[in-house]
C-alpha cells in the first residue's frame, strides 16, 4: 500500500511544470503562507485585547469617570453653559458610557456567575435609563432634570455594590488564606 503512494507521488511530480520546481518559487509562496498567519495572529491579538473584560478596579475607575461626567453635565446644563447641541452631544457621551459600564457589568457577572454582579448591572441599566430619557429631552426649552439626578443617584448606588462586592471578596481571600 505504502508503494502504492509513493508511486502515485512520483507520477504527480512528473506532471508538475519545470517551473514550479524552482526553489524562489517555494520561498515566495512560504512567505506568503507566513505573512497570512501572521497577519491573522495580529487580528487575533487586536480582538482579544480589545474584547477583554476589565477588573473590578478598572471598573471602578470607569464608574467614578462616568459619575463625575454627570455631575459635571449636571452642572453644566443648569447653568446653561453650552449650546443645546453640545449639550445633547454630551448626553450621548454619557450615554455612550453607561452602556459600556452596563455591558462590562453584565459580562463579568455572566463570567464570574456572580449575582451581586447581576443586580449592580441593572442597576447601571436604570441609571443608563435616565440618561437616555433626559438625552431625548435636552434640545427642549424646560428639559426635566429630574431623571439625570436619579440617574447619579444609581451609579453611586452601584459603585456602593460595587465596594460591597470588592469587600466580600477580600474576606473571602483572606479565609481562604488562613486554611
Amino acid at each position: 500500500m505504502i508503494e502504492c503512494l509513493l508511486t502515485a507521488a512520483a507520477e504527480a511530480g512528473q506532471d508538475a511544470p519545470a517551473e514550479a520546481a524552482d526553489p524562489l518559487f517555494y520561498i515566495i509562496q512560504y512567505a506568503v503562507y507566513f505573512a497570512i498567519i501572521v497577519v491573522g495572529l495580529i487580528v487575533l491579538w487586536l480582538l482579544h485585547k480589545k474584547t477583554k473584560l476589565p477588573t473590578h478596579a478598572a471598573l471602578r475607575a470607569q464608574m467614578n469617570a462616568a459619575a463625575q461626567s454627570l455631575e459635571q453635565y449636571i452642572k453644566d446644563t443648569q447653568e446653561q453653559a453650552a449650546g443645546k447641541y453640545r449639550l445633547f452631544r454630551r448626553a450621548n457621551k454619557l450615554q455612550a458610557k453607561c452602556n459600556k459600564l452596563y455591558y462590562y457589568a453584565t459580562m463579568l457577572a455572566e463570567k464570574e456567575r456572580d449575582s451581586s454582579m447581576g443586580s449592580m448591572a441593572l442597576i447601571l441599566d436604570e441609571a443608563r435609563d435616565g440618561v437616555s430619557a433626559y438625552r431625548y429631552s435636552a434640545l427642549e426649552d424646560e428639559a426635566d432634570i429630574r431623571c439625570l439626578y436619579a440617574s447619579l443617584g444609581k451609579l453611586r448606588e452601584a459603585l456602593a455594590t460595587l465596594d460591597s462586592i470588592a469587600e466580600r471578596d477580600r474576606a473571602l481571600l483572606a479565609k481562604k488564606a488562613e486554611k
